[in-house]
C-alpha cells in the first residue's frame, strides 16, 4: 500500500526562487503544487482540498501580500499548516 505524499503549494512570484523551493520540498518526498500570486494561490485553493502545507512570499505583487494570504488561508482552511519566508523581513521578537 502506497501512501500518498503531502501537497504543499509553493507561492512565490520570482520563477527561479519558485522553481527552487519546488525542488528542494519534491526532493524532501512532498508533491508540490504552485502559484505566482496570492489571487491564484486562493483561486487554487477553492479547488484543491488536498494542500497539506501553504509556503509563500510575504512580499509579491497583487491585491494583497503574503502574510495576508496566510490570515485568510488561517482562517479559511485551519487545517492548512503555513510557512511564511521572506528576504527582506526579519521576525519581530
Amino acid at each position: 500500500m502506497t501512501r500518498e505524499k503531502p501537497l504543499i503549494l509553493v507561492v512565490e512570484d520570482e520563477p527561479l526562487l519558485r522553481l527552487n523551493a519546488t525542488d528542494v520540498f519534491e526532493e524532501a518526498g512532498f508533491s508540490v503544487t504552485e502559484a505566482s500570486n496570492a489571487e491564484t494561490a486562493l483561486e487554487l485553493l477553492e479547488v484543491r482540498r488536498d494542500v497539506q502545507v501553504l509556503f509563500t512570499d510575504i512580499h509579491m505583487p497583487g491585491a494583497f501580500n503574503g502574510l495576508e494570504l496566510a490570515q485568510q488561508v488561517h482562517r479559511r482552511w485551519p487545517h492548512i499548516l503555513l510557512m511564511i519566508t521572506s528576504a527582506r523581513e526579519r521576525p519581530r521578537a
